[in-house]
């Protein structure tokens, strides 16, 4: 039987230590602790660290993806509008409680607003709501959502894992055991729209 904790530790040394160092590395050289750099060699420092940065979150969510299947879910209300409010995103009205795992939920919701940030730069992250008596959807898009429709299909199996990304991939696995469900699509405009869709359970 494999010891699991140990193999997250094991992969976690493996893999944040020398990724680290590559970051303070960066920083130090960005700084200009090692001296004056030409314009193009500072660009490619940043560049560096930039794809260091994003390795390294890549790193936590495999780290994440491995812990999900002998995390314990502890299911709770959880305040949506608080929850939201935590990653920097607001509604406009108010959410009733759904039962669910906040940190679980907590961390699907970080991991698509990050996402959502790094494939459009600094444009906000907006999320719009639509709620009926069985489902709860959150549409997560780059620019105001009201004019989209709140209806994303859920992609087949197959070709979510072909598109997973480990990000995607955790964020899929994670509402399936929260019971939802993870949408996505690119508008004609090139905005990335991502939606979960949670159970409203009485």
């Amino acid at each position: 039987m494999i010891d699991v904790s140990a193999l997250l530790r094991s992969v976690h040394h493996a893999l944040k230590v020398p990724l680290s160092s590559i970051q303070n590395l960066t920083e130090l050289m960005l700084l200009g602790i090692e001296g004056p750099m030409a314009s193009d060699i500072r660009q490619d420092v940043q560049d560096i660290a930039q794809e260091a940065a994003r390795l390294s979150s890549l790193t936590e969510a495999v780290l994440a993806y491995l812990r999900l299947e002998y995390q314990a879910l502890h299911l709770a209300p959880v305040d949506l509008s608080s929850l939201l409010h935590a990653h920097g995103l607001s509604l406009v009205t108010a959410l009733p409680p759904i039962t669910t795992d906040s940190a679980v939920l907590g961390e699907v919701v970080g991991r698509l607003v990050a996402r959502l940030k790094y494939l459009s730069g600094d444009e906000p992250v907006h999320v719009t709501v639509n709620q009926d008596s069985h489902t709860l959807s959150l549409l997560f898009a780059t620019r105001d959502s009201a004019a989209y429709s709140l209806t994303l299909e859920t992609r087949p199996q197959a070709e979510r894992h072909y598109l997973g990304e480990l990000d995607l991939l955790f964020c899929h696995c994670a509402l399936t055991r929260l019971g939802g469900a993870l949408g996505w699509r690119h508008d004609s405009e090139g905005r990335v729209l991502y939606s979960i869709m949670l159970p409203v359970l009485p």
